[in-house]
């Protein structure tokens, strides 16, 4: 079932029941290879991750995972918790707290098991409910910046969500190549100004992130924008634009405004029992121009006992024939340009899929990376993009 089909498939049902119903300058990829020492959490004495490029702007921690419990809503239900999306697709985990396998300090760890009459597959949902009204995510942040000092939200500010996702490893088919992707990040957003308190959507919508997840069994990390792959009722192969005023409110953006969400994978584990991990889920702002609507979703890994790096991301859906290139480089490449990345070995990227299956991704096992500490990687939209901007990944090569 494609993704276009599949969302329709979950809003047709939902509708039918009647529901009320993720490091500023670049984004940071770690992989699970082992630890420091044979720690292996990978973290320093402050809990901050080890290898890991500095922060050059504002960041926030939504949830880090760290304390010994899972966090719980206002509700005192678990933050997050497992959800069928009230149509069948989602599965039934035990959630816990994972203080050996994590990006930094603890991780969320999701114990996915068979049960009849669901669709055995990870939905964990973070809502931000009290028992009769409906909060913002924001409320729910842990108020502190990536490197472990105190902050607190900033409006109008961040224009990057990004997360953490350990899967269970699918060597066969690790990440879709078609176009179409293997998970999503479901969302509501709604107004800030005189917010509807029984409402998670109210003057704003129901949106998705169409996410491709490379399942090698190692940690990725997924950064997100303001330019969302499909807001519910619409058609799946519509570029949607921007969403960084899906309020209309001049004051806040997407993210200011951001309720509910979820993290979805489209299809059941291959077995069961199934762990899943989720860590570092955050805010940032990104100080450097970037092609954001040409290249979006980015997810990334690097398997180590393979040489192996992934990378995905989602395109614009008009940008049918528009081929990416994609460089690399040991030093941050925005701050050194373009040219002074290498060209990677087979790095010249064609789109697979045709509007809706907007996916791309670039897969290799033959980068220079012995003895190297942080990849950065740069891809570059070939048309369309005439200030010539590119998006930049650092993957730290190890320290976890």
């Amino acid at each position: 079932m494609t993704n276009i089909n599949r969302l329709a498939r979950i809003e047709n049902l939902r509708n039918l029941l009647k529901v009320l119903i993720l490091i500023p300058s670049v984004p940071l990829l770690l992989s699970a290879c082992g630890g420091v020492d044979g720690d292996t959490a990978g973290t320093d004495a402050s809990g901050a991750p080890l290898n890991v490029p500095p922060a050059s702007g504002v960041s926030i921690i939504l949830k880090s995972f760290d304390g010994t419990t899972v966090p719980l809503n206002k509700e005192g239900d678990q933050y997050p918790k497992w959800s069928d999306g009230n149509g069948g697709e989602g599965g039934v985990f035990s959630g816990g707290i994972d203080t050996l396998d994590a990006v930094s300090g603890n991780s969320f760890m999701a114990n996915l098991v068979a049960s009849a009459g669901t669709g055995n597959a990870l939905y964990a949902e973070f809502n931000p409910y009290d028992g009769v009204g409906r909060d913002f995510a924001r409320a729910y942040a842990d108020n502190l910046a990536f490197d472990r000092t105190p902050t607190t939200w900033q409006y109008n500010t961040y224009n990057r969500w990004t997360y953490w996702i350990k899967t269970p490893a699918q060597l066969n088919n690790p990440y879709a190549t078609d176009g179409q992707g293997n998970a999503n990040v479901g969302a509501y957003a709604k107004k800030a100004t005189n917010p509807d308190y029984f409402s998670d959507e109210s003057g704003g919508g129901h949106f998705y992130y169409i996410q491709n997840w490379p399942m090698t069994g190692t940690w990725v990390q997924c950064t997100v924008n303001f330019y969302v792959d499909h807001w519910r009722g619409n058609n799946g192969g519509t570029e949607e634009g921007s969403g960084e005023r899906a309020t209309g409110e001049a004051n806040y953006n997407l993210f200011d405004t951001l309720t509910r969400f979820y993290f979805q994978v489209d299809s059941a584990a291959a077995s069961l029992p199934a762990v899943y991990h989720i860590d570092e889920i955050g805010f940032y702002r990104e100080v450097n121009p970037e092609p954001e609507q040409q290249v979006r979703d980015i997810c990334a890994t690097y398997v180590p006992n393979a040489n192996r790096v992934i990378v995905t991301w989602m395109r614009n859906k008009n940008e049918n024939t528009v081929k990416h290139e994609v460089r690399y480089a040991f030093a941050d490449i925005h701050a050194n340009g373009w040219n002074s990345a290498t060209p990677a070995p087979g790095g010249t990227v064609t789109p697979p899929g045709w509007q809706g299956y907007n996916g791309m991704f670039y897969d290799t096992t033959s980068l220079p990376l012995s003895g190297k500490s942080v990849l950065y990687l740069a891809i570059k939209p070939l048309a369309n993009n005439p200030q010539g901007l590119f998006a930049q990944v650092a993957i730290p090569l190890g320290g976890l």
